[in-house]
């Protein structure tokens, strides 16, 4: 006769949620604060100009001077410029990948942690993901279509499975 052992149980909470629904749930929830910072100026407003800013101190460092003008880049000679709207802001993303981590059965404490790596990573690769559009689109020929539809959505869904299993490795309940 065959045993079930505690880990082939099927995951369950005091209200009957499997990790999906929590997961789920959770999504809808995160998405909402998110569309609500979308579409509240003051929010909406530091975030992008903070990005912005950080992003144009970045690139500064690296390549040349850019002109800031509230959430546009501005590149002097070439006269390309690159804007930094909702959907540069990496959050709809965040709110995903924390949706992920909340959902997960560790202890609050944990994930608290998890969530704090997680925005890090995510903002850190969001910041380069604009850096290099930004570098990208002084070019009189470029390819920033093809980097920002293409490449950098795949490597954004990337960077999201990698920060989930790794903050989920590092501070993660060690529950065996």
């Amino acid at each position: 006769m065959v045993i079930p052992s505690a880990s082939n149980k099927q995951e369950t909470s005091p209200f009957g949620l499997t990790y999906l629904s929590r997961f789920l749930l959770v999504l809808i929830i995160l998405q909402g604060f998110v569309y609500f910072a979308h579409t509240t100026p003051a929010i909406f407003q530091l975030i992008q100009h903070t990005i912005t800013n950080t992003v144009a101190y970045i690139y500064q460092v690296i390549a040349e001077p850019v002109i800031v003008d509230k959430n546009t880049l501005r590149h002097t000679p070439a006269g390309q410029y690159l804007i930094v709207n909702n959907e540069c802001t990496g959050l709809m993303l965040v709110a995903t990948v924390f949706s992920a981590i909340i959902a997960c059965q560790h202890s609050w404490l944990a994930k608290l942690k998890m969530l704090a790596m997680a925005i890090l990573l995510l903002q850190c690769e969001n910041i380069f993901r604009i850096t290099h559009l930004l570098y990208e689109i002084k070019k009189e020929n470029n390819n920033f279509e093809f980097y920002h539809l293409y490449i950098w959505q795949a490597l954004n869904f990337i960077a999201a499975i990698i920060v989930i299993i790794s903050v989920e490795r590092i501070f993660g309940d060690n529950k065996q």
